[in-house]
C-alpha cells in the first residue's frame, strides 16, 4: 500500500516543453527553453520528459526532476511499442518500460521519477503486486521499482467514475468538469482513487 500525500504546502514543477516522438528534437526544446526562461530553473522546480525511455538524451540536462511519459508510449526504442497505448500493454511489459528506464536514468544521478498522464488501469498494472521475481528480457521485475516512483499525474479523474456521480453534480448529465471546482474536484479525485493501492493522507 503506497501513501498519497495531500499538503497545502506544495512545490511547484514545471513540466519543460517536450517533443514526444524524437528524442533528438526532445533535447533541443530542451535547450531553447533553458536559454530563454533562465529564472524558471532558479525559481521553480523543472522536470524533464524522458522521450527515448532509456535511450532518451541526458548528458547536459539539469533538472530536479525526470519525468516517464507513461499514457502513449512515445520514441521508445522498442519498434513494436511505439505509440501504444499503455492501458493496452500487458503490465510486465509496462513494468518493463519503467524499470528499465529507472534503471538508465540512475547513470546520470536520478534516484527518483514521475509518471506522466496514467490511466487509473495503467496505475492498477503498474502497482499490482508481483507474486515473484521475474527476467524479462534483460531485467529483473519485482517491485522494488516502486520506491523510485517519485509523484504521478493524470487528469482521467475529470471523467466521472459512475452515471450517480455525473448526474449528481451535473444534471445535464456532463462527463467532464467543466471548469475548476475545487470540491467537486477533490470529490471526483477521490471516487476514482477507490481500488487502486493508495492512502491518501492529509498534510
Amino acid at each position: 500500500m503506497l501513501n498519497l500525500v495531500r499538503r497545502k504546502d506544495i512545490e511547484i514543477y514545471i513540466v519543460i516543453p517536450d517533443y514526444p516522438f524524437d528524442r533528438k528534437l526532445n533535447h533541443e526544446c530542451y535547450k531553447l527553453f533553458k536559454t530563454y526562461y533562465k529564472d524558471l530553473f532558479k525559481n521553480y522546480k523543472t522536470i524533464y520528459v524522458l522521450h527515448g525511455y532509456w535511450n532518451a538524451i541526458l548528458d547536459d540536462v539539469d533538472v530536479d526532476l525526470l519525468a516517464i511519459p507513461f499514457n502513449t508510449l512515445s520514441d521508445i526504442p522498442i519498434k513494436d511499442l511505439r505509440g501504444r497505448k499503455t492501458y493496452r500493454i500487458d503490465s510486465n511489459v509496462g513494468k518493463y518500460v519503467i524499470v528499465k528506464t529507472i534503471e538508465y536514468v540512475k547513470k546520470f544521478g536520478y534516484d527518483k521519477v514521475h509518471i506522466l498522464g496514467p490511466t487509473k488501469l495503467t496505475l492498477k498494472r503498474i502497482f499490482k503486486q508481483t507474486c515473484q521475481k521475474l527476467l524479462f528480457d534483460d531485467v529483473k521485475l519485482d517491485m522494488s521499482f516502486v520506491r523510485h516512483i517519485y509523484s504521478f499525474d493524470t487528469v482521467s479523474y475529470h471523467f466521472a467514475s459512475s452515471s450517480d456521480i455525473r448526474l449528481v453534480d451535473y444534471g445535464k448529465g456532463k462527463y467532464m468538469i467543466p471548469n475548476r471546482n475545487d470540491e467537486i474536484e477533490l470529490k471526483w479525485l477521490m471516487k476514482w482513487l477507490e481500488g487502486l493501492p493508495f492512502n491518501v493522507i492529509k498534510i
